[in-house]
Protein backbone atom coordinates (compact mmCIF):
# COMPACT_ATOMS: atom_id res chain seq x y z
CA UNK A 1 0.00 0.00 0.00
CA UNK A 2 2.05 3.27 -0.97
CA UNK A 3 0.56 5.74 1.44
CA UNK A 4 0.96 9.85 1.27
CA UNK A 5 1.76 11.66 3.79
CA UNK A 6 0.02 15.50 3.43
CA UNK A 7 3.35 18.13 3.53
CA UNK A 8 1.93 20.85 5.61
CA UNK A 9 4.24 23.89 3.96
CA UNK A 10 2.21 23.02 0.71
CA UNK A 11 -1.24 23.37 2.09
CA UNK A 12 -0.63 25.97 5.19
CA UNK A 13 -2.28 28.69 3.58
CA UNK A 14 -5.58 26.77 3.21
CA UNK A 15 -4.77 25.53 6.72
CA UNK A 16 -5.09 28.89 7.96
CA UNK A 17 -7.84 29.87 6.10
CA UNK A 18 -9.67 26.98 7.25
CA UNK A 19 -8.72 27.71 11.19
CA UNK A 20 -9.79 31.55 10.64
CA UNK A 21 -13.52 30.25 8.92
CA UNK A 22 -14.00 27.41 11.89
CA UNK A 23 -12.72 30.25 14.29
CA UNK A 24 -15.71 32.89 13.19
CA UNK A 25 -17.92 29.96 12.78
CA UNK A 26 -16.94 29.42 17.05
CA UNK A 27 -16.99 32.48 17.98
CA UNK A 28 -21.07 33.08 16.88
CA UNK A 29 -21.40 30.12 19.17
CA UNK A 30 -19.22 31.57 21.89
CA UNK A 31 -21.71 34.79 22.01
CA UNK A 32 -24.87 32.96 21.26
CA UNK A 33 -25.21 29.80 23.27
CA UNK A 34 -25.38 29.49 26.65
CA UNK A 35 -22.29 28.32 28.52
CA UNK A 36 -21.43 24.91 29.75
CA UNK A 37 -18.90 23.19 31.08
CA UNK A 38 -15.56 22.72 28.85
CA UNK A 39 -16.59 24.70 26.29
CA UNK A 40 -19.10 22.15 24.80
CA UNK A 41 -21.27 25.10 24.00
CA UNK A 42 -18.53 26.13 21.19
CA UNK A 43 -18.26 22.93 19.52
CA UNK A 44 -18.81 22.50 15.48
CA UNK A 45 -20.27 19.52 14.32
CA UNK A 46 -19.04 17.41 11.62
CA UNK A 47 -21.34 16.55 8.76
CA UNK A 48 -21.00 14.65 5.43
CA UNK A 49 -19.68 17.95 3.54
CA UNK A 50 -18.03 19.99 6.05
CA UNK A 51 -18.89 21.10 9.64
CA UNK A 52 -21.61 22.78 11.33
CA UNK A 53 -22.88 24.72 13.99
CA UNK A 54 -25.64 23.05 15.07
CA UNK A 55 -29.02 25.06 16.03
CA UNK A 56 -27.84 28.70 17.58
CA UNK A 57 -30.78 30.71 19.91
CA UNK A 58 -31.49 34.21 17.80
CA UNK A 59 -33.24 36.81 18.36
CA UNK A 60 -36.37 36.50 15.82
CA UNK A 61 -35.54 32.69 15.23
CA UNK A 62 -33.00 29.79 15.48
CA UNK A 63 -30.41 29.84 13.26
CA UNK A 64 -27.19 27.65 11.74
CA UNK A 65 -24.28 28.16 9.79
CA UNK A 66 -22.65 25.27 7.72
CA UNK A 67 -19.43 25.26 6.08
CA UNK A 68 -20.14 23.19 2.88
CA UNK A 69 -16.08 22.36 1.80
CA UNK A 70 -17.95 19.88 -1.34
CA UNK A 71 -19.77 23.27 -2.57
CA UNK A 72 -17.19 25.69 -1.51
CA UNK A 73 -20.49 27.35 0.27
CA UNK A 74 -21.10 28.93 4.30
CA UNK A 75 -24.69 28.95 4.60
CA UNK A 76 -26.72 30.73 6.85
CA UNK A 77 -30.31 29.16 7.47
CA UNK A 78 -33.34 30.34 10.17
CA UNK A 79 -35.99 28.77 11.74
CA UNK A 80 -38.26 31.17 9.21
CA UNK A 81 -36.89 29.49 6.20
CA UNK A 82 -34.50 32.62 5.15
CA UNK A 83 -31.33 31.09 3.78
CA UNK A 84 -27.87 33.56 2.68
CA UNK A 85 -25.32 31.80 1.33
CA UNK A 86 -21.63 32.97 0.39
CA UNK A 87 -18.41 31.06 -1.84
CA UNK A 88 -15.09 30.20 -0.28
CA UNK A 89 -13.14 31.65 -2.91
CA UNK A 90 -9.34 32.67 -3.43
CA UNK A 91 -8.89 35.98 -1.66
CA UNK A 92 -12.00 36.24 -0.08
CA UNK A 93 -10.60 37.84 3.07
CA UNK A 94 -11.35 36.51 6.41
CA UNK A 95 -9.77 39.17 8.63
Amino acid sequence: MNKKFLNYTDWQGTADTLHMYLQMLGKVKLMRCHQRPEWAHVRLYLTVEGVSTGIIPGDDSPFEIQANFMKHLVVFRNGNGKMVTFTLQRGLSVR
